[in-house]
């Protein structure tokens, strides 16, 4: 059943959304790197895009847009996570001591 797996994907979620971007993060400062030392780039461009689109969130999204049955079900993980997201940040920052 979808909505279990959604469900089990969101129970992992904290941690395994900041590898997903951590890693893909690292993967955008070697493409920008690169292409800003001339290298050629087509292989990190194309390795950057993939680790982007694997991102759980990415994929929740993607399967919201296709519109099958469990769509209300997917939405509403994907807003969960969303809000679950910017509420981290914005805890960091509160946290962090910010001038603001």
């Amino acid at each position: 059943m979808a909505l279990n797996h959604d469900a089990q994907l969101g129970a992992s979620a904290g941690s395994g959304v900041e590898r997903a971007w951590s890693e893909s993060a690292e993967l955008a400062e070697l493409f920008l790197r690169a292409c800003s030392a001339g290298a050629p780039c087509t292989d990190l461009a194309n390795a950057l895009a993939e680790s982007v689109l694997e991102a759980a969130e990415v994929r929740l999204a993607l399967d919201v847009l296709e519109g099958d049955e469990c769509l209300y079900a997917k939405a509403t993980e994907l807003a969960s996570r969303v809000l679950d997201a910017v509420g981290r940040r914005n805890a960091g920052k509160a946290g962090g001591g910010e001038n603001g």
